[in-house]
């Protein structure tokens, strides 16, 4: 059967990034900055959290009953972002996908097949547990957000114009999202291409027919994952666009 959709994870696919750690990092140093001269309290609480999080990350923080993920989402969200006003996060956003380093890390090969699928009519789409809105002002900044039909991602959760915390409703169930958008989109799984790069994505790229490993991948999930689920490892753009058009 032809591929009819291609849809693909946000971090470490498209974007080199592994996770939102560095848009979440740009956030706080804004809100850092924001605080001075005077805010010095607020400057120590965030500071605080800052290295609870390190630790959280390094595995120093030993509790080994929890979602290092989830946790580190749950400091950031309590301490540091909670209140804050949505303009704010937006126009720090908005900067970062502006930023020169940010724009660098993304993988044309991928948005370049985005864009060539998208022009031969074939359904285009990105499935993250990233946050919505900073992918779509990457995306827009870069001019390949008009190439998709749908961006599935996180939100940030929000009441009367402040923030409440970023979500983290995808993470953990992409196949279930995924499963969902394909029956909304009346796709047939067997001609759906998925790039996947995480154990986050496996459920994922068992479900398709296309299970297709990004070149940002790890060579260690590159090696696995293309013996467990048969997944196609592209040597370049042009390769993955042939694979798409061809299969």
């Amino acid at each position: 059967m032809p591929v009819s959709a291609l849809i693909c994870d946000w971090n470490g696919t498209i974007i080199h990034y592994r996770n939102e750690k560095p848009l979440l990092n740009f956030i706080g140093v804004e809100l850092f900055k924001s605080c001075l001269p005077f805010r010095f309290a607020r400057m120590a609480h965030i500071l605080r959290a800052k290295k609870r999080m390190e630790l959280i990350e390094t595995g120093e923080y030993n509790d080994s009953g929890i979602d290092p993920v989830r946790e580190i989402f749950r400091v950031y969200n309590e301490e540091v972002i909670k209140g804050v006003p949505v303009p704010f996060i937006d126009r720090a956003v908005e900067k970062y996908a502006r930023r020169f380093k940010t724009q660098h890390k993304l993988d044309r090969r991928i948005l370049e097949s985005i864009k060539r699928c998208y022009q031969q009519g074939k359904t285009t789409g990105i499935l993250s547990a990233g946050y919505g809105y900073g992918i779509h002002m990457i995306l827009q900044e870069s001019g390949y957000d008009r190439y998709l039909h749908f961006c599935e991602a996180d939100t940030l959760n929000q009441e009367n114009g402040y923030a409440l915390e970023f979500g983290l409703t995808i993470y953990g169930s992409k196949h279930e999202v995924l499963e969902r958008v394909l029956k909304e989109r009346k796709l047939d799984p067997a001609q759906v291409a998925y790039l996947g790069d995480s154990e986050d994505d496996a459920g994922c790229l068992d479900m398709v027919g296309y299970p297709i490993l990004p070149f940002f991948a790890e060579p260690a999930i590159k090696e696995r994952f293309s013996r467990k689920y048969n997944a196609f490892i592209p040597e370049d753009g042009d390769d993955l666009y042939n694979y798409l058009i061809n299969s």
